[in-house]
């Protein structure tokens, strides 16, 4: 499974980066007109590739920390009410607790 995701967040990245450069096409061609050197003009793009790599750490590492921090606390409780056999209602909790942390 993570390998899974590895493998289209990988996808996801590549399709974001050609669609930039091919709608910036044109301005490209404008840089290399003034003069730009074609290493110039990769250099600004791998800049942006490495901020959008860092917003999405800055991103991804509390979102992950707090779903594996929510997904520890809900294995406990669901092994506790298994064990006391309280009855049916945790699931509900855990879906509303889930549609929140989406939105």
């Amino acid at each position: 499974l993570r390998l899974l995701a590895l493998v289209l967040s990988a996808f996801l990245v590549i399709n974001v980066i050609t669609a930039v450069i091919t709608q910036q096409q044109k301005q490209i061609g404008i840089m290399k007109s003034i003069g730009a050197r074609a290493g110039q003009i990769t250099s600004v793009y791998l800049r942006m590739v490495l901020i959008l790599g860092l917003a999405a750490l800055v991103l991804a590492i509390p979102l992950s920390a707090l779903g594996a921090h929510d997904g520890s606390e809900y294995n406990q409780q669901v092994g506790h009410h298994r064990q006391d056999d309280e009855g049916p209602g945790l699931g509900a909790q855990h879906l509303g607790r889930g549609l929140r942390f989406l939105a």
